[in-house]
């Protein structure tokens, strides 16, 4: 096997580990973190000794430091509230099971991955935003919308308004803001791992293409 062959193989390896929790992301808004702590660490492993095999010892070491920039703006993120502890463990392990770019590539996998997961949701969040208040004949105001506490589980992946909120399961956290009843303000929580799944192809076309050295 080639070592340019050999190098994708961990791509391979995120995408199998990812799909687990990518799916229980999309329909719960919910991942248990030892999907990230045991995939994660047997990926990483085998990833090391791969790219070990392709690059000294020394740049490996730098590929890994500069991999780290993404879950430390994710965890950023997680402390101003805007993002949860899942979506930190998950860029910390993506980071960690694709430290270094295919041969011939510059850019840091991990931080294409999620600069392209952020971009999707980004762009996204107000399209659901939107499409979920006309399929309810409510009115969105910006990135949220008032639904009365009869519909508000109707609804996916939305949270009570508040930084609190992206830290809880969405089911618990709208039973708790409408035990008085009447109307609660919810915001779009969008499956940030989902996207992580569906940046990782996007991706490893950027690096073998855009980002290859001449």
């Amino acid at each position: 096997m080639e070592w340019s062959s050999l190098s994708l193989l961990p791509w391979a390896l995120v995408a199998v580990v990812s799909l687990p929790p990518a799916v229980l992301d999309f329909l719960y808004r919910s991942v248990p973190e030892h999907l990230w702590y045991v995939g994660g660490k047997v990926v990483a492993v085998i990833s090391f000794l791969i790219y070990l095999k392709i690059y000294p010892f020394r740049l490996l070491t730098m590929f890994y430091l500069e991999s780290l920039a993404a879950p430390a703006a994710v965890g950023a993120s997680v402390a101003m509230g805007l993002m949860g502890a899942g979506d930190l463990w998950a860029s910390l392990a993506v980071s960690l099971m694709l430290p270094a770019p295919p041969p011939g590539s510059l850019m840091p996998p991990s931080l294409l991955v999620i600069l392209l997961a952020a971009a999707m949701e980004l762009v996204s969040r107000p399209l659901v935003t939107a499409a979920t208040a006309a399929k309810l004949g409510l009115r969105a105001r910006g990135l949220s919308m008032s639904v009365p506490c009869d519909m508000a589980h109707r609804v996916r992946w939305w949270f009570p308004e508040g930084a609190s909120a992206v830290k809880e399961v969405p089911s618990e956290s709208i039973s708790r803001a409408c035990q008085g009843g009447g109307e609660v303000r919810l915001q779009v929580g969008m499956p940030f791992v989902t996207f992580i799944l569906i940046a990782l192809p996007l991706a490893l076309v950027l690096e073998l293409t855009l980002f290859r050295v001449p």
